[in-house]
Formats: C-alpha cells, sequence, structure tokens
C-alpha cells in the first residue's frame, strides 16, 4: 500500500512536470529580456544581446522552481533576428533543460507600425532525479521504477509568437512551447499589451505592462507591472500576480551592458507553501541605433520626400 502510494504521488508530479516547464510563473525580469517568453523579440535589443539569468528561492525546502539560463540573440540582417535559448529549470526532484535556435522577421507598414514574427525549433528533456529520495526511509532505491528511463523523456519542440507595435503602443503574443513531440498543439500562451508615456524625454519614462498566462492544466494568471525610466540608464518596476504574490525590481543599463533584479514575495495564504524569489539577469550587449534598425528602404523614402517637398517649396516661391 505504501508503494502504491509512492507510485500515485510520483505520477501526479509527473504531470505537474509537463506545466511547470511551460509557464513563466517564476519569471519575472521578461520586461528587460522579453525574447526568453516571445520570441518575436529577438533581435529588437541591437546587434548582440547575450544574456545570463538565473533564479534563487529562499528556505526552498518545498522544492519550488528555480532555474538558469542563457539567452542570446541579435539582428546582423536588416530586420531579420536570430537567436538561441538554453534553459535548466528545478522543481523539487524533476528536472527540465532546453533548448533552442529561433528567428524573428519584422515587417514595417507605416512610420511607427510595425509587426514581427518569430518561430523556435528546439529539444526539451524531463527526467526524475531519484536520488532526491535517499533520506526517505519509506522509498526503496532499489525499485526498478524509479531506476528506469520512465522519467527521462527528451522530445522536439516548436515555439511561435508576434509583436504588433504602433507608435509607443506593444501587444504580444508568445508560446515558447506551442509543440512538443508526441503530443497535440499545446494551449498554453502568453498576451501582453504595453505602453511606453514619455513624461519628460529622455529623462523619464513610464511602461506599464499587463500580461496575461492562459495556461492548459492550471489556473490562468496575469501580471500588471509598472516601471519607470530615468534618463534611459536606470529603471524600477513594481508588480503583482493574480496568484497574490508581489515583485520589485531594479536595474542599469548602458550601451554594453544590461544588470536586473527582481524580487518576488507570495502574500495571504500562499506565503504558508511559498517562499521568497530572487532573480538576476546579467547581459553584454553590442547595440545599435533606432535609426540602424530602422529599415534602409523607408530611411531613403523619407529622405526623397522631404528632399522633393522642399524642392516644391523653393519652387513655389
Amino acid at each position: 500500500m505504501a508503494m502504491k502510494r509512492i507510485l500515485i504521488t510520483l505520477t501526479l508530479l509527473g504531470s505537474l512536470v509537463t506545466g511547470y516547464g511551460q509557464a513563466i510563473i517564476n519569471k519575472n525580469l521578461y520586461m528587460a529580456n522579453p525574447a526568453q517568453i516571445n520570441p518575436a523579440y529577438m533581435g529588437t535589443q541591437g546587434k548582440l544581446f547575450v544574456g545570463f539569468q538565473s533564479s534563487v528561492t529562499g528556505d526552498n525546502d518545498l522544492g519550488l522552481p528555480t532555474y538558469t539560463s542563457i539567452n542570446a540573440h541579435g539582428s546582423f540582417i536588416n530586420n531579420l533576428g536570430i537567436g538561441t535559448n538554453i534553459l535548466s529549470e528545478d522543481q523539487g526532484p524533476f528536472s527540465l533543460t532546453m533548448a533552442d535556435l529561433g528567428t524573428s522577421y519584422k515587417v514595417y507598414f507605416t512610420e511607427g507600425q510595425s509587426l514581427s514574427f518569430g518561430l523556435t525549433i528546439g529539444f526539451i528533456r524531463s527526467t526524475l532525479n531519484a536520488t532526491t529520495f535517499s533520506t526517505n526511509p519509506y522509498v526503496d532505491q532499489n525499485d526498478p521504477f524509479l531506476n528506469s528511463e520512465f522519467f527521462d523523456e527528451t522530445h522536439i519542440k516548436l515555439g511561435a509568437g508576434f509583436v504588433y507595435r504602433y507608435r509607443n503602443l506593444e501587444i504580444g503574443v508568445g508560446s515558447p512551447y506551442l509543440f512538443r513531440g508526441g503530443e497535440s498543439i499545446n494551449e498554453e500562451a502568453n498576451f501582453s499589451v504595453g505602453y511606453t508615456v514619455a513624461i519628460s524625454p529622455d529623462k523619464l519614462e513610464l511602461q506599464p505592462l499587463f500580461l496575461y498566462q492562459l495556461r492548459a492544466d492550471d489556473p490562468d494568471l496575469y501580471d500588471i507591472n509598472l516601471r519607470a525610466s530615468f534618463v534611459q540608464r536606470i529603471w524600477i518596476m513594481g508588480g503583482y500576480r493574480s496568484n497574490e504574490s508581489v515583485n520589485l525590481g531594479l536595474g542599469v543599463t548602458t550601451p554594453y551592458l544590461d544588470f536586473g533584479y527582481n524580487y518576488n514575495s507570495a502574500m495571504g495564504d500562499l506565503q504558508e507553501i511559498s517562499a521568497t524569489n530572487h532573480e538576476i539577469l546579467v547581459a553584454f550587449k553590442l547595440t545599435t541605433t533606432a535609426k540602424d534598425l530602422a529599415p534602409r528602404a523607408s530611411n531613403a523614402n523619407l529622405k526623397g520626400a522631404k528632399a522633393s517637398r522642399s524642392s516644391r517649396r523653393r519652387k513655389s516661391k
């Protein structure tokens, strides 16, 4: 009977690992590194962006999720972005390893209006670390069930997303785990709406962002964030997540280096089954100017149009 309970528990936890790898519930620095949750953002942060991101959970006796990732992407060809993401995530006895390659393409409609598409392909591996049960006297370490390959699976994964921009408005839809080999299309996705308000040009900007996480087997979640950027170098942010947790973050951005830190804490009844989460981002980058990122043909057309208007004004005089 005891072993039967263990098998049932492991089965339930096995279904959990399918979900936690697909969610972004333990990632809160996506405003500083949006390509991590939506491939359509690849290449939008300069010619090269290499981010090292990690989370640490205080008093993690409950086996709460922690992760470490390397995310690199850039725009080396006009309107085309390429990138890769490598992630290692742990939750209790379960581990997940993921790596993919991706690309994005931006289409300009009018000045200040564009649409970006992103696609990724890679693999995802889910494993069970049986050594985590070594201190449990009720678990037989020689049981073939624990030592089998039942909890060691590798699948191909596909991701997709798009971002629509109109002046200071951004609307994004992303699904980093749209499809996994051997499964149907994943119904999980994240939807974001953000806006940039220039309080004082080049001195103070406010960026409210609403993010909705559609999750297949768990309750949906939403985030409400507000980030303030000072002289385009220092930013602070605060946010609320509908699982009754709050986020506080700060960061520094320079032409060649970004640093970000986020503190997440549960509130209410969630405090009994959760712990504080600390998340850090260090990114090295080779940036470009906004002019370099705009379509060259469009810039040429704008310059030609301005020259033509100036010529007509001189003739009319």
